[in-house]
């Protein structure tokens, strides 16, 4: 502490601002960050879906597909797939909530995630065709059709 109360308190005060300022600015980053999941308010549902972006299923897939709200149904689809272990009561919740926001396409291809049927497809895939570009396109064609596929599958059973 200094002589002066009033210096102190002005300091005291700017040092609190600050810091409120940071942890704002934080939060509202990772708002930001995470914009096209905003509909997902557990906190810690959130850090699951950060660490699923660092996956190696998430790293091929931020490579191959081209649309970007593909690319974020993957993350949510590959996060659903931990949250049936540590969250299944809020997984319905969720499934909801990404198909109101990405329609019934949205939500089979998150489940196409969910499920492991990217990775599967990706391993056959690989072993068929010659050339990246060849995959590349496969994914995203499979990912733009994938309705049809569901509704295939639903009228197979």
């Amino acid at each position: 502490m200094s002589d002066n109360p009033i210096e102190d308190v002005t300091k005291g005060i700017t040092k609190a601002v600050i810091e409120l300022g940071t942890k704002q600015i934080k939060t509202l980053a990772t708002k930001f960050k995470n914009k096209d999941v905003s509909f997902i308010e557990n906190p810690e549902i959130i850090t699951t879906i950060n660490e699923e972006r660092k996956s190696p299923e998430a790293e091929i897939s931020h490579k191959y597909i081209r649309n970007p709200d593909f690319k974020t149904l993957a993350i949510l689809g590959l996060t659903m797939r931990r949250m049936e272990k540590t969250y299944p009561e809020e997984l319905p919740k969720y499934k909801r909530k990404i198909a109101d926001k990405y329609g019934k396409k949205g939500l089979h291809i998150s489940e196409f995630f969910q499920h492991g049927l990217f990775s599967r497809y990706i391993g056959i895939m690989v072993s068929l065709l010659s050339s990246t570009a060849d995959l590349e396109n496969g994914i995203n064609e499979i990912l733009e059709n994938i309705d049809n596929l569901f509704e295939y599958s639903i009228r197979r059973i």
